[in-house]
Formats: structure tokens, C-alpha cells, sequence
């Protein structure tokens, strides 16, 4: 990437920060983590972190549909991306919470109803997904 950028410079460079947009995120925020209430000392999760994080805290999910016994770690990495489509689009794990709050379930076992279970499921595993990483001072892409 230096190289690119050092070509489309005939007079050069002094200081230039080049980087992905993460990487930049990153150093913005260990930069000025105090005045935003994160510790210093916070650490990015890549995604096979974030896998053994959930790995790590399974039981801690709660999770019926989406921790098969044959496999339990099935739908770890579906769910992590499912996590960070949510930060992408600024669906917080609260905002999930109510919204699988307000659907109204029946004792009958309809489509819906699972559906409607489901949905409460995914949005309990986010809130615990996200109590994890502030637990331990983890950030992922997604809280970039």
C-alpha cells in the first residue's frame, strides 16, 4: 500500500499514516481510549478470536436451537457474523433485546412461534457476546 501511495507522490512523504480503515480505527481509539471510556489496554478480535471467545463462554449463551448436541459449535461463526452485521447496520444488543421482547409468542408450536424463539435466542447470545468482550476489554471489527 506504501508503495501505491509513494508512486502517486512525486515529492514524497513526511508522517503519513497509510492503512486499512480498521487498522486506522484501531490506532485512533488506543490513541484516545481514556477519553472515551476504554481501557488503554483494549485488544481487537479477529475472527478466529472472537470463535474461541464464544468457544471459550459457550455455556454462557443459553443457546437451545443454535448449540446442536451433535455439534455444538455448529453455528458459532453464523452467529458471530450475525453479530456483526447488527454493529454494521447500529442494531445494539439492548435494541435486539427489546425487539425479541415485543414479538408475541404462543404455547403452540407453529412456524412462528420457533421463528419467534429463534429470534430471542440470537438476541440473548448478542447480549452475551457483548458482555463478554467488555468483560475481558475486547473489541471486533464491527465495534470499529
Amino acid at each position: 500500500m506504501e508503495e501505491r501511495v509513494d508512486m502517486l507522490l512525486p515529492c514524497g512523504y513526511i508522517d503519513l499514516w497509510i492503512s486499512t480503515f480498521h487498522s486506522f480505527c484501531e490506532r485512533i481509539l488506543k490513541e484516545h481510549a481514556l477519553d472515551i471510556g476504554l481501557p488503554p489496554d483494549f485488544k481487537l478480535l479477529d475472527q478466529t478470536a472472537a470463535w474461541l471467545l464464544v468457544r471459550q463462554n459457550l455455556d454462557k449463551f443459553n443457546l437451545d436451537y443454535y448449540k446442536p448436541l451433535a455439534r455444538p459449535t455448529k453455528f458459532i461463526q453464523v452467529l458471530i457474523s450475525h453479530f456483526s452485521r447488527c454493529k454494521d447496520q447500529g442494531i445494539y444488543p439492548e435494541d435486539y433485546l427489546k425487539y425479541s421482547e415485543s414479538l408475541k409468542t404462543n404455547l403452540t408450536d407453529l412456524p412462528e412461534n420457533q421463528e419467534t424463539e429463534r429470534i430471542k435466542e440470537v438476541s440473548n447470545a448478542y447480549h452475551v457476546y457483548q458482555s463478554l468482550l467488555l468483560e475481558n476489554s475486547f473489541l471486533d471489527f464491527g465495534d470499529l
